[in-house]
C-alpha cells in the first residue's frame, strides 16, 4: 500500500542518506593513499551488482546454511532466522541500501569536496584549526549545496525507489 511504501522509502531516506556524506567525510581524512583506494574499491563495487546478486549475497551469508549460521552453530548456539525475521528485515532493506549506493555517491560528495579552495584550509591551518574544525567550518558549508541537491534527487524518488530490493530479499 502507499502508506507502507511511504514509511519504508521515509525511513531508507532519512537513514541511509547521510551514510554517503560521511563515507566522504571519512574518505578525504583518510591520509593513507593505498588504504583509501582500496576502500573506495569496496564501497563502491556493490553498485555495479544487481539487486538480485546483492540479495543473493545476503542470503549465504545470512541464511540458514549461511556463513553467520554456521559460525553461531560452530560456538554451540541456536539458528537465527535474520531474513525471515520480520523484526529484522527493514534493518536488512536499510543496510544493504547504504552497502549498495553509499559508496557510488560518496563519489560525488567527494568531487565537492575537491573542488573546495584549498586557501581556506590553509589559511584555517595558520589560524590553528584542527582537522576536526576544518572540516565541520569548512568542508561541510561548501559541500551543502551538493548535499541539499542530492537530497533533493533522493526525495523525488521516494514512491518508486526499492521495488527491485524487496523483491530480491523477499523471494
Amino acid at each position: 500500500s502507499v502508506i507502507i511504501t511511504l514509511k519504508m522509502n521515509g525511513g531508507r531516506l532519512l537513514v541511509t542518506f547521510p551514510f554517503a556524506i560521511i563515507l566522504a567525510l571519512l574518505l578525504n581524512e583518510l591520509r593513507v593513499g593505498r588504504f583509501k583506494k582500496v576502500l573506495q574499491v569496496v564501497f563502491t563495487f556493490p553498485h555495479f551488482l544487481s539487486w538480485v546478486i546483492i540479495a543473493s549475497i545476503v542470503k549465504n551469508v545470512l541464511g540458514f546454511d549461511g556463513l553467520v549460521n554456521s559460525a553461531i552453530e560452530m560456538l554451540g548456539g541456536e539458528y537465527v532466522n535474520f531474513i525471515g525475521n520480520e523484526r529484522m528485515f527493514v534493518p536488512l532493506v536499510y543496510f544493504t541500501e547504504v552497502w549498495k549506493g553509499a559508496g557510488w555517491s560518496s563519489i560525488i560528495y567527494l568531487a565537492a569536496i575537491a573542488g573546495i579552495d584549498q586557501e581556506q584550509y590553509e589559511a584555517a591551518e595558520i589560524d590553528g584549526a584542527s582537522r576536526w574544525n576544518k572540516m565541520i567550518h569548512i568542508t561541510i558549508p561548501s559541500i551543502m549545496p551538493t548535499i541539499i541537491i542530492m537530497f533533493i534527487l533522493a526525495t523525488g524518488n521516494i514512491m518508486t525507489k526499492g521495488f527491485h530490493q524487496v523483491f530480491s530479499m523477499n523471494n
